[in-house]
């Protein structure tokens, strides 16, 4: 007697129902269809992805069963290697097809995928991949591109009816024999419907002031979508925001510029993961090969340093804040972050693999696409872009003026006056007393002097950017990755 044959839609970083081709594919051969997710031990013991993580995974796995309990169906949970999983399944009901998303990806999701290709090989079953964005995959140039790019925002989304659905229902074990590492941190909630409340409240309001407060700490936490997370676990799908934008975008003149600001993000994203997609191995190694042998800080220094930095107690106020701020609720707006991996690459000198392993970790929205070709700018190593050495106090006097970001997380500098908010190492010993200010030692002596350091700095950057290797593999990249516009 032969198991019964079902069809299988494996989620993945595509934690939604709607604009789901696969989820649309496999409804169409009318056999059962189960939903699987899988907490992969790999991934769960990945530094690149913390408990913030796996709590907005099962937030949004928990709004996908809340939408499917009409349907009296849930996504199926595996708490095993991909092969492993699919083994247990083929033999319980037979998997006549399994449907998913292609994933730009760590190497070890690249992995796990041939596996599982070589896995359905063996096992005569058929692998459909479909893609989630604009990225090609195996693109080695970007000459048509765009072109490429407008054609696939401009499909209409895919849904289907939940309930003509032919669903697949597995009971799952009560309870969990495999208990994740979950946060309780302060963070946004995952989830579909979520993902939609939050667009929508975006530009109901907030969006008015996207394209003048993006770059302030305090401001952006209003004014940026904060869709990120969202996008970033496939939540909701960027084709979805982008036509959902299309159909707001006329009817609101007076905020052109913000919606233009904002709509411009939309295709970034696509155009930072097709970076990562053709050269992965920007994961491990500087994509400009000239820089291979950069020389930074090691031993028990660069131990010391990076755990200041890590923990907010570098002394200089706006990288601290930032670094709290980040490290409780997973989010900092841009600028913010192209200023601490800046700090922590230029001016502590550590290593850019050690800071981008990191704040994978702590970014709820750590997308790998987007992930590694920012840090990896903003260290300074492509030889393509701007060296930006970002200067905090400067930063900080005109991005937090009047100190409400830093006061906000970093209590023990709520008493400075706002004359030494910035560079509380100046107060005059008088004040301190007169005022009974007490701060933390570290905000009068900061980990490092930037007078001291900025002409080194600035000089060991500098040469290494007039290197011919670095020069030579500025061309390759440059031909390899930029947009046909971006070479004149």
């Amino acid at each position: 007697m032969t198991n019964a044959a079902i069809d299988i839609v494996w989620l993945k970083r595509d934690l939604r129902l709607r604009d789901h081709q696969p989820l649309i594919e496999a409804a169409k051969s009318q056999n059962p269809v189960l939903l699987v997710y899988l907490f992969e031990p790999e991934l769960l013991k990945d530094p690149h992805f913390s408990a913030r993580h796996w709590q907005f995974v099962i937030d949004s796995i928990t709004n996908l069963n809340a939408q499917l309990r009409p349907m009296s169906t849930q996504v199926w949970l595996g708490f095993d290697s991909a092969v492993s999983v699919f083994d247990y399944l083929h033999k319980r009901f037979t998997i006549r097809s399994l449907f998913s998303h292609m994933e730009t990806g760590l190497m070890n999701t690249y992995t796990r995928d041939r596996a599982i290709a070589q896995w359905c090989e063996r096992h005569s079953v058929k692998w459909q991949e479909y893609a989630q964005s604009a990225v090609i995959r195996g693109l080695t140039h970007r000459h048509d591109w765009q072109k490429q790019w407008q054609a696939f925002y401009h499909q209409p989304c895919s849904d289907i009816p939940l309930d003509t659905i032919n669903w697949q229902y597995i009971s799952q074990p009560e309870p969990m024999t495999h208990p994740l590492p979950l946060s309780q941190l302060q963070r946004q909630p995952g989830g579909e419907q979520r993902a939609w409340s939050v667009l929508k409240s975006f530009f109901k309001t907030r969006y008015t002031r996207y394209h003048t407060d993006i770059s302030y700490p305090e401001a952006a936490r209003r004014s940026c979508s904060r869709l990120s997370p969202y996008i970033a676990f496939g939540n909701i799908s960027t084709r979805q925001i982008y036509q959902y934008v299309k159909t707001i975008s006329g009817r609101n003149p007076d905020h052109k510029l913000a919606i233009n600001a904002f709509s411009e993000r939309i295709a970034w994203h696509d155009h930072f993961v097709q970076k990562f997609e053709s050269e992965h191995a920007m994961q491990w190694r500087s994509v400009n090969k000239g820089y291979s042998d950069f020389a930074y800080e090691d031993g028990p220094v660069a131990q010391w340093l990076f755990e200041k930095w890590r923990n907010g107690e570098t002394g200089f106020p706006l990288v601290d804040a930032c670094m709290c701020a980040l490290n409780i609720t997973g989010y900092l707006n841009f600028r913010m972050r192209a200023m601490i991996v800046s700090f922590a690459c230029h001016w502590l000198n550590l290593d850019w693999r050690r800071v981008a392993e990191y704040l994978a970790g702590q970014f709820l929205d750590f997308e790998p696409g987007i992930h590694y070709p920012q840090i990896q700018m903003q260290a300074g190593i492509t030889g393509t872009n701007t060296i930006r050495l970002y200067n905090p106090v400067k930063q900080s006097k005109v991005l937090d003026s009047d100190g409400q970001f830093i006061k906000k997380w970093i209590p023990a500098l709520m008493h400075v006056p706002g004359a030494y908010i910035h560079t509380p190492w100046n107060i005059p010993a008088l004040i301190l007393t007169m005022e009974n200010i007490h701060i933390p030692e570290r905000y009068r002596q900061p980990i490092i002097d930037m007078d001291a350091r900025g002409p080194m700095i600035r000089n060991t950057l500098w040469a290494y950017r007039k290197r011919p290797e670095v020069i030579e593999e500025s061309a390759r990249i440059i031909n390899r990755h930029s947009l046909p516009k971006d070479k004149h």
